[in-house]
């Protein structure tokens, strides 16, 4: 079919029949999945489209849009602020009964998921997006998900009619312990974190001497080997490591100073002042915060955990192997040498470059597009 005749059809269609998107996943205070959701409708709203959208957000989630004036093709249904992630379980209890609701309410409308943990149970005309595995790769440390993902979410996606996956790695990933075919998954990169454009990266010889970690502070981070780098490190480095993030729990260390959630205007103050930012997660779907430090011009320390090389390419330095001490070397590498430094941070801009919202966007509506001429 004739791409100018599909655009046709789709006017025609959705003139009649919104899309409904399920993005109740955005709270007050964004994961990553939050600033997916969150950065996709912001760019929807400006993308050309020849589709209505009817978009259910809770309204905790009203701080992050309060500059936006929402087109006519996008109509917004706030619904109650206690379907929040910042609830947690009871959060995500509410959002997985509101999604299969929603799966009923609008059983004749196609159906986006912008969160594989608000997926509709019998939805016959959803798409859902699946940001990582985790829970199967760490059943241990996510036993309340595990079974969610074990048992449900695979049937759950045998049903849909398409998968959004952040990257290969999660494609690929997603065939391998769900059988899925590669023709019902699409590849679509998230941009470059919570930039609505991308900031001028500040050089490495303008930087502070503290190493910054900002990241959920959940066992697949793998805080517990950067802790143990950094106490071999600052033996002789002289050096602060600044851990941001949500969680609980934390451990008091020497030169270790653990800030819990911080603004965004914070982090982006941060990841501009930092030496290096250093991230050993276990797995990752996407990885936002090494993308986002690169984006300042942040020189990266990363693990090969998941997505990670393939999102960071060559601009990021990878340790020999996943000990204490690989990291620690990796660290002390970086902190002896402004050159690699000044390298990492210039190839880093490049890397982030080639991640845009906008085109996200508009991968998601070309998807949209083809499951409606179906």
């Amino acid at each position: 079919m004739a791409w100018n005749n599909l655009i046709q059809i789709s006017k025609s269609a959705a003139t009649m029949l919104p899309i409904v998107i399920n993005a109740t996943h955005i709270g007050r205070h964004l994961d990553g999945i939050g600033v997916y959701s969150m950065q996709l409708l912001k760019h929807l709203a400006v993308v050309l489209s020849p589709f209505t959208f009817l978009v259910y957000l809770n309204r905790a989630a009203a701080v992050h849009f309060q500059q936006i004036a929402w087109p006519k093709h996008i109509r917004i249904r706030w619904v109650s602020a206690a379907l929040s992630p910042d609830f947690q379980l009871a959060g995500h209890l509410r959002r997985l009964a509101f999604a299969n609701y929603l799966g009923l309410k609008h059983r004749h409308q196609p159906l986006f998921s912008t969160s594989q943990m608000e997926a509709s149970f019998a939805h016959p005309r959803q798409i859902v997006t699946v940001h990582d595995l985790i829970p199967l790769h760490l059943p241990r440390q996510h036993r309340r998900q595990y079974a969610y993902f074990r048992w449900v979410l695979p049937r759950v996606l045998r049903r849909a009619v398409q998968v959004v996956a952040p990257s290969r790695h999660t494609r690929d990933q997603l065939a391998a312990h769900y059988g899925l075919s590669p023709s019902r998954m699409q590849v679509i990169y998230h941009g470059p974190g919570i930039h609505e454009q991308l900031p001028r990266p500040v050089e490495p010889a303008a930087r502070e001497r503290f190493i910054l970690f900002l990241g959920r502070l959940a066992p697949s981070k793998n805080l517990e080997t950067l802790l143990a780098a950094f106490r071999q490190l600052s033996r002789s480095h002289g050096m602060e490591l600044l851990v941001t993030g949500r969680g609980n729990g934390c451990p008091v260390f020497p030169n270790v100073r653990f800030t819990g959630y911080v603004s965004t205007a914070t982090v982006h103050r941060l990841y501009r002042r930092a030496a290096l930012f250093v991230y050993p997660s276990l797995e990752e779907g996407f990885g936002f915060p090494p993308v986002e430090a690169m984006a300042h011009g942040c020189p990266v320390v990363a693990s090969t955990g998941g997505s990670l090389q393939e999102v960071l390419g060559e601009a990021a330095h990878y340790p020999s192997d996943a000990s204490p001490e690989a990291l620690a070397e990796s660290m002390a590498l970086l902190i002896h040498r402004r050159d690699l430094r000044t390298r990492l941070s210039r190839a880093g801009s490049l890397q982030v470059s080639r991640f845009c919202w906008q085109q996200s966007a508009q991968a998601h509506l070309n998807l949209f597009q083809q499951c409606w001429a179906r």
